[in-house]
């Protein structure tokens, strides 16, 4: 079983083949070598049981060379002689090729019968080379007998010396051509043996390489139809089940099986993935990720999903977060443009409304007041506070926290509450509140009031930033009601102004009447005064009247003095 599971392993399949196809092509490559040189050697064999027999031939032409007469070509029969005898040495024991590199072995044994004829024929035709190389002639006494014409030796005896051949001689000139022809016909059939050895191992060399051939494109087709089992066809199942999002069936337990596991394990990941994402389009932020408990240290698409998805519920929150507070600065908005001239009225809209929205418990709104001479905080609206803590109405600057935020124009938030700093009551009884926001109402650095919220829960970031930003809107509002209170003042009081100018102006007109009637009446009584001064003068300067001479001077005198008062009195003022 072990083995079985050793063997199904696409490595372990491949390292098989590999050592199968490298065992076969060097069990081949061996063989082929054998066969091309058994087949070389062969070739060697027959060149030079060829070239014995052409050395055989060139010694019989040097030998009747001789024969005729020229003894000069005896140390070439020797040398041929020697070389005869070494080549069929060589045929007979193997060993090195004279003048060559060549090494041969020895015939095989249907040759070897045929070198042995070869050996036989040599051994003989070499006998009757050696008779006729050194027992050519002999001494006579008897008379010269004529020159036989065939014979082409008597040509070279001289006639004054008589002399007759070896007996042994004229036996081997007689045996010599019969030998050459048989050692010929041994040559050749022992050439024609090779020739045949030759042939044969041409053939097994050529039988050798086809069947090697046909063992390997066997081989081939086995590694073909094993790579097109083993992997095309798993892997076209795998293209299928990755194109179709379905499981892959696994049929055995290599790597192609393994990857197909893995291929399963993505495509459940993508499917719990594409539920999970869907859920996500839907706006389900809380939706659990199927088949992530056993995978979460694997599944990196699970794990980035729900990075993503925290992220998103980050984001959505915070998006709630934005639009709770720009919904509220829209609803304070439409509330502050709404909102009449009473600044009393307008701080009961804004407190109520803000103690709702930011879910307090209770609220109060604080507005400077600086219309005499001594700055303070006036409590001008309030909301569920227990009325005992708002005896006091009015707070001077720096008293308390509240007027503390006025000097220091920052948010005070508290979550720890002095004893009986304030008491949330209800129809269950009365506690302390958990959380106090005293945020001042600014503008740039102009505060225009203070809001002071309690509730029972703490405050959340984005509560305190959305009540601060609210603050600068607040103290616009405030700001443009407190100077629209101001100028309806002045403007009530520059009526009452152009009223009471108006009296006057109808007063001073009388006056002018009356004084036209008195000057009226002065320039007729100054007319009059001016005529009896005049008569007065006139009469003064008649002596008859000299004894009322003093009685007109004076007279004269009090007349000038009216005159001078009525000049006094039409002066303008």
């Amino acid at each position: 079983m072990k083995l079985n599971q050793q063997l199904s392993s696409l490595k372990n399949k491949a390292i098989v083949i590999v050592i199968l196809f490298g065992f076969i092509s060097w069990a081949g490559f061996w063989v082929l070598r054998g066969k091309f040189r058994n087949l070389n050697e062969k070739q060697l064999q027959t060149e030079l049981a060829q070239a014995s027999a052409l050395t055989s031939r060139d010694l019989a032409l040097q030998l009747q060379l001789f024969i005729q007469g020229q003894k000069e070509v005896l140390t070439e029969i020797t040398a041929l002689s020697n070389l005869q005898d070494e080549q069929i040495q060589i045929l007979a024991k193997g060993g090195r090729i004279t003048s060559s590199s060549e090494v041969i072995k020895p015939l095989s044994y249907l040759s070897k019968i045929s070198l042995d004829q070869v050996e036989i024929a040599w051994g003989n035709y070499k006998s009757a080379i050696t008779i006729t190389l050194h027992e050519v002639w002999k001494d006579s006494v008897a008379t010269q007998p004529e020159p036989d014409p065939a014979d082409s030796l008597a040509e070279s005896i001289s006639p004054q010396t008589l002399k007759t051949l070896n007996p042994k001689v004229t036996e081997a000139r007689t045996l010599i051509h019969g030998q050459w022809s048989t050692l010929t016909t041994k040559y050749n059939e022992l050439i024609k043996d090779l020739e045949m050895e030759e042939r044969l191992s041409k053939e097994a060399l050529l039988l050798w390489i086809g069947l090697i051939s046909i063992l390997n494109v066997l081989l081939i087709g086995g590694i073909y139809y094993g790579y097109n089992r083993y992997v095309l066809l798993p892997l076209k199942m795998l293209d299928q089940a990755a194109s179709t999002r379905t499981h892959y069936a696994m049929t055995s337990q290599d790597e192609v099986s393994h990857v197909g596991l893995r291929l399963n394990m993505i495509i459940d990941q993508l499917n719990h993935a594409s539920g999970f994402v869907k859920n996500i389009e839907e706006g389900n932020l809380e939706a659990s990720y199927q088949g992530i408990d056993n995978q979460r240290n694997e599944d990196q698409l699970a794990t980035a999903l729900l990075a993503m998805r925290t992220k998103l519920k980050v984001m959505n929150e915070e998006e709630q977060k934005r639009k709770w507070a720009n919904e509220g600065l829209s609803r304070f908005v439409d509330i502050l443009r709404s909102s009449d001239d009473n600044l009393h009225t307008l701080g009961d809209k804004i407190i109520s409304n803000l103690v709702q929205y930011t879910g307090s418990n209770q609220g109060g709104l604080y507005v400077i007041n600086d219309d005499d001479k001594n700055i303070h905080l006036e409590l001008i609206s309030l909301f569920a506070f227990n009325t005992k803590k708002f005896e006091q109405q009015k707070l001077k600057v720096g008293e308390g926290l509240i007027g503390q935020t006025y000097l220091e124009k920052a948010t005070i938030y508290l979550t720890e509450i002095p004893e009986d700093y304030i008491r949330i009551t209800s129809g269950l009884g009365e506690t302390n509140p958990k959380a106090i926001l005293i945020v001042p109402l600014k503008v740039d650095k102009d505060v225009y009031g203070i809001v002071e919220l309690a509730s029972f829960r703490e405050y959340q970031p984005h509560e305190i930033a959305f009540v601060e930003k609210l603050g600068e809107t607040i103290a616009s509002t405030l700001a443009s009601v407190k100077s629209n209170q101001n100028n309806r003042k002045l403007l009530e009081e520059s009526k009452m102004a152009a009223e009471s100018l108006g009296s006057q102006e109808e007063e001073m007109r009388q006056n002018m009447e009356e004084l036209t009637a008195t000057q009226e009446e002065m320039s007729r009584k100054e007319r009059d005064y001016v005529l009896q001064i005049k008569e007065l003068e006139e009469r003064l300067k008649d002596p008859a009247h000299g004894d009322d001479w003093a009685t007109a001077k004076d007279m004269e005198k009090a007349l000038r003095i009216n005159l001078e008062a009525l000049n006094i009195i039409q002066q303008p003022s």
